[in-house]
């Protein structure tokens, strides 16, 4: 069975994704297998969950442009791939590659970086340092519009408890959970409030690493089942890699409906 070693992705132009893999050594196989190619807003593990690119290709090819994203690049969205690899004998795919899903800026060949990243992922492992399990449910912003709420005049959804999209205006307006290692500040000094502006009583600071990117109104859960709405987003960088995302998060009352639809 083919094994994937590296998949990329990059961009020249602004208005494309440039796909890249490539496979551990072994030629003979190639003629074999042939590849689809799988995009996504989030890095969940269901495919289901993931937009087909690409079919069929021929697996000797190491590259694909995705000019199907050209019309939505910004960088509140980035775009997640994963390969699905087919055995030409075989009906249906055999294994989808890699486990987390590449996306761009993904590789990060700083040693610098790895090391400030490994150190804070150490903070936040260590529970001494009020590190905690949380999970990121990343908000749609693309896809088949909800059939129930959207407005096609008005381009937005006009039932924010909608249960189709749950106010977002896509089908299934969320993606499924994805666990993060992270720590949350009720009580933030005032210069972390001055960053973001506007602050209610009720807001809190959500600190984690750059993987997976946060944006405005994703959802943060944790294992108390208590959710957050992410409001605004800070990220410390690096050469222009993340390194570390911090977060004004409002609170989710237990009777919106959206915590209700959600849990």
């Amino acid at each position: 069975m083919l094994i994937l070693s590296s998949l990329e992705v990059s961009t020249y132009d602004g208005q494309s994704y440039n796909v890249s893999w490539e496979f551990e050594p072994d030629t003979d196989l190639y003629s074999e297998y042939s590849v689809n190619i799988y995009r996504s807003e989030s890095p969940v593990d269901d495919i289901s969950q993931y937009e087909i690119v690409a079919s069929g290709l021929n697996a000797n090819l190491y590259s694909y442009v995705d000019t199907g994203v050209a019309q939505l690049l910004d960088l509140g969205r980035p775009w997640f791939y994963k390969l699905g690899i087919y055995e030409t004998s075989v009906s249906g795919v055999i294994s989808y590659q890699p486990d987390q899903a590449a996306y761009l800026k993904d590789e990060v060949p700083d040693r610098v970086f790895r090391e400030i990243v490994r150190r804070k992922n150490i903070n936040l492992l260590n529970t001494r340092f009020s590190g905690r399990d949380f999970r990121i449910i990343k908000k749609r912003t693309w896809g088949t519009h909800c059939n129930d709420c959207w407005d096609e005049s008005l381009q937005r959804s006009t039932d924010s408890s909608c249960e189709t999209c749950y106010g977002t205006g896509w089908i299934n307006g969320f993606y499924d959970a994805i666990e993060v290692r992270g720590m949350k500040n009720p009580s933030p000094k005032l210069s972390q409030i001055n960053m973001f502006g506007e602050w209610k009583p009720s807001d809190s600071m959500f600190y984690m690493l750059g993987y997976p990117p946060l944006k405005s109104r994703d959802i943060v859960a944790d294992d108390n089942n208590h959710l957050w709405t992410v409001v605004q987003v800070r990220t410390v960088e690096r050469r222009g890699y993340i390194v570390e995302q911090m977060a004004q998060v409002a609170s989710l009352a237990q009777d919106e409906n959206l915590y209700k639809q959600l849990l």
